[in-house]
């Protein structure tokens, strides 16, 4: 798969470079280094956030073993893929924020308690349904053999709303520029 995708963009590099733009390669260290600089706050926090999303599979590894882990996992897909919701409508609102931030600071704030509310009336029945549900989503999507991460996928359900909110809290500092305050 990796090798296709690499193949791919080699591809698509050399047909926008024959038939669309000449590309030239050229490297000034000066604005590297500016660029480096300025991405150093967004580096540190997302390599604590791949860490801290795969440390968790390795200490149950470690800990409990194999089924446990797939417990774990099969449970945690599920509350994955339902926090793309708080992706997509902090994408959305991102711009406006940080757009505002600059033309007025009291808009961008009413902006974000909007979104937070909104986040929090999505988020919190979405954590409600999945923890009533969490035994037919389990037997439905994995069957008999999970049966055991019901328990997990409630416990991770009741974490949904302080997921949504964790999402657009640390954006708002990203759209703010306060992202280095840490």
């Amino acid at each position: 798969r990796v090798v296709v995708s690499l193949l791919g963009m080699v591809w698509v590099f050399y047909y926008i470079y024959k038939y669309f733009l000449k590309i030239k390669v050229s490297f000034q260290w000066s604005l590297y280094k500016q660029i480096i600089k300025k991405t150093l706050p967004f580096a540190l926090p997302t390599t604590c956030l791949i860490i801290y999303n795969r440390i968790d599979i390795i200490l149950i590894s470690y800990f409990s073993g194999d089924t446990s882990v797939a417990y774990y996992k099969s449970a945690y897909i599920f509350v994955e893929r339902i926090s793309i919701v708080a992706m997509a409508i902090v994408g959305a609102v991102y711009p406006a924020i940080s757009r505002l931030f600059v033309q007025n600071r009291k808009r961008a704030v009413e902006l974000y308690n909007r979104s937070f509310l909104y986040l929090f009336l999505v988020s919190f029945p979405m954590a409600v349904g999945g923890i009533l549900l969490s035994d037919k989503i389990i037997l439905f999507v994995f069957g008999e053999k999970y049966i055991g991460a019901v328990l997990v996928l409630k416990i991770l359900c009741a974490c949904i709303p302080v997921i949504f909110a964790n999402n657009i809290m640390g954006n708002i500092l990203m759209a703010t520029n306060q992202a280095n305050i840490f």
